[in-house]
């Protein structure tokens, strides 16, 4: 297939997925590169390759359609909002977004100024609830501690950053 008919139907189906939403240069790579084995049979998939699709994202990004870092910060916040854990955050960032290494470096830099417990309100709330169900229960300080440092742990939150909760909730009943 001539390069030049193969990169129109690479930008074409870009320009699908883009309608749709705003993709980082990794996931849309990763996306095409899948459609030959998705759809062995298809006209123009099998044809799809790393060298071409590459040189169609490049003009993409060249021309500002595809903006990584963008993305990455916008998800970013996003997801600081929700209360996720900085390292929850950065594996969603390199295993969903498919970042390349200077974009990760600058969202770990904004993690880095953030401090996991300043977004912590609503897991304080959830944690108090459940710490009343243990009580009820009549579960001892040390199992309940056990089950908090579980609970956060499932959640990604840092050994450091569990301690210092489990530290603030325990003084504050005192």
């Amino acid at each position: 297939m001539d390069s030049e008919l193969l990169q129109y139907f690479i930008r074409k189906k870009i320009n699908d997925y883009l309608k749709r939403q705003s993709y980082t240069r990794g996931q849309l790579r990763h996306k095409l590169l899948l459609l030959p084995f998705k759809y062995p049979h298809h006209k123009y998939y099998p044809h799809y390759t790393a060298e071409a699709v590459d040189v169609v994202l490049d003009k993409f990004v060249a021309s500002g359609l595809i903006n990584d870092q963008e993305i990455a910060m916008a998800r970013c916040n996003f997801w600081m909002e929700k209360s996720w854990s900085n390292r929850k955050i950065l594996d969603q960032l390199k295993h969903k977004l498919f970042l390349d290494k200077e974009v990760l470096e600058e969202c770990k830099q904004l993690l880095s100024d953030r401090e996991e417990l300043e977004f912590t309100d609503k897991i304080k709330k959830q944690l108090n609830e459940k710490i009343a169900r243990w009580q009820a229960k009549n579960l001892d300080k040390r199992a309940i501690s056990q089950k908090i440092y579980t609970y956060l742990a499932q959640k990604s939150y840092s050994s450091d950053s569990i301690r210092s909760l489990l530290k603030e909730i325990w003084n504050h009943d005192d």
